[in-house]
C-alpha cells in the first residue's frame, strides 16, 4: 500500500458526484465496479475485470493498455514485490489509479535486484529499484497476485462502503483520521482517510492462498 502511494503522484479526476456510483435503472448493468468481487470455486476472486492468481500481466495490459511503470521495490526488513503501475484507467463511469503487483519467484526478484539501473528511497522507506526496458518486458507473463486501485471519487463514509461491501470482519484504527476495514473472506481492504484518498487493496482471499 505505501509504495502504491508514493507512486500516485498524477493528478485528480473528479467524478461528477456519487449519483454515478449507481447505474441508472434504463442502463446497461455495470460490471469490473470496485465492489464487485467474485468470489470463484476454487477459492480465487476476479475484482475489476482480473482473476487473480491466475490472470498474468499482459491480460491486465489488454485492458488497460501499457503500463506507465514497473520496478522492484525493498522494504527497510528486506521484504521484495514487483509491481505494475497503470495511472488512471476507467471502469464504467468510475476513474482511479491501478497498480498491479506480480507474482514472482524469491530468485527471479533477487535477479532483478542485482539487474536494476538505479534507485532511490521512498516516502515510505521502502527503497525503488528502476529496471532496464528488456527486464521490464521479460515481466509481462507474470501472473497477478493482487491490485491497489485509488479512486479519484469523492469520500465513501461508512454507510456507503458498509452498502457495497457488507459488514467488515474487522476494523482497525491506523491513525486519527484513518481507518482499514477488512474483508478476508473476499480479499479486501479498504483504507478509509479522511484527510487523504480511499484506497482499495485486493489480494487472494485467505483460503486461496
Amino acid at each position: 500500500m505505501r509504495k502504491a502511494l508514493f507512486l500516485l503522484t498524477c493528478g485528480t479526476v473528479i467524478l461528477l458526484g456519487l449519483i454515478l456510483l449507481t447505474p441508472k435503472p434504463d442502463n446497461e448493468p455495470l460490471t469490473d465496479l470496485p465492489w464487485q468481487i467474485e468470489v470463484l470455486a476454487d477459492g480465487t476472486t476476479r475484482v475489476l475485470g482480473v482473476h487473480l492468481g491466475k490472470d498474468r500481466l499482459t491480460q491486465v495490459m489488454a485492458r488497460h493498455g501499457d503500463p506507465e511503470g514497473l520496478a522492484l521495490f525493498v522494504s527497510p526488513d528486506g521484504q521484495m514485490s514487483l509491481e505494475a503501475y497503470f495511472g488512471t484507467i476507467r471502469l464504467g463511469p468510475l476513474a482511479g489509479k491501478l497498480v498491479a503487483r506480480l507474482e514472482a519467484p524469491p530468485a527471479a526478484l533477487e535477479a532483478l535486484h542485482d539487474k536494476a539501473i538505479n534507485s532511490a528511497v521512498t516516502r515510505s522507506g521502502d527503497r525503488r529499484y528502476l529496471l532496464a526496458d528488456v527486464d521490464k518486458r521479460a515481466q509481462a507473463t507474470r501472473p497477478v497476485s493482487g491490485l491497489t486501485y485509488i479512486p479519484s471519487f469523492g469520500k465513501m463514509d461508512a454507510a456507503l462502503i458498509r452498502s457495497r461491501f457488507g459488514e467488515p470482519a474487522q476494523v482497525q484504527r491506523v491513525d486519527e483520521h484513518t481507518e482499514q476495514w477488512q474483508y478476508p473472506d473476499k480479499g479486501v481492504s479498504v483504507l478509509i482517510d479522511s484527510e487523504g484518498k480511499d484506497i482499495f487493496e485486493y489480494r487472494l482471499p485467505k483460503k486461496a492462498q
